[in-house]
């Protein structure tokens, strides 16, 4: 296989993983999407590119909602120096930095309260034997 693609999944793992530890320690299920997020190496020894396919594919593991549009490149930044501060949530590994933005507009929130109430549904129903 190749090693520029086993080298980049790596990285999306990394920066998954952050991510997942920020939704953690913040009490923000993974099941509720977020508006956005940044990344970027923590030393310029690290510094690395991803692709537009592969930023849609870190952006849907960790539930960055997705409005029917083509991600805007320019907003997930790759150094340091550009990392969000007011209100984001920070994290890193020691090699790679992860932020999200926790504000959570309500339209947003009730998608994530709509769909919760319909996993419930879902769930009561298969419980009760209506679907195998």
């Amino acid at each position: 296989m190749n090693k520029n693609i086993l080298n980049t999944m790596e990285i999306i793992r990394n920066l998954t993983n952050i991510a997942n530890k920020i939704r953690t320690e913040n009490n923000i299920p993974l099941s509720q999407a977020l508006l956005n997020f940044s990344y970027g190496s923590v030393e310029n020894k690290n510094i690395f590119h991803l692709f537009e396919d592969e930023i849609k594919l870190l952006a849907e593991a960790i539930n960055i909602y997705d409005l029917s549009y083509d991600f805007n490149i320019n907003n997930y930044e790759l150094y340091n120096s550009n990392k969000p501060t007011d209100g984001w949530l920070c994290s890193n590994n020691g090699k790679y930095w992860v932020c999200l933005d926790p504000n959570i507009p309500d339209w947003l929130s009730s998608v994530y309260k709509d769909r919760k109430a319909n996993r419930i549904k879902m769930k009561k129903r298969k419980d009760k034997g209506l679907f195998k």
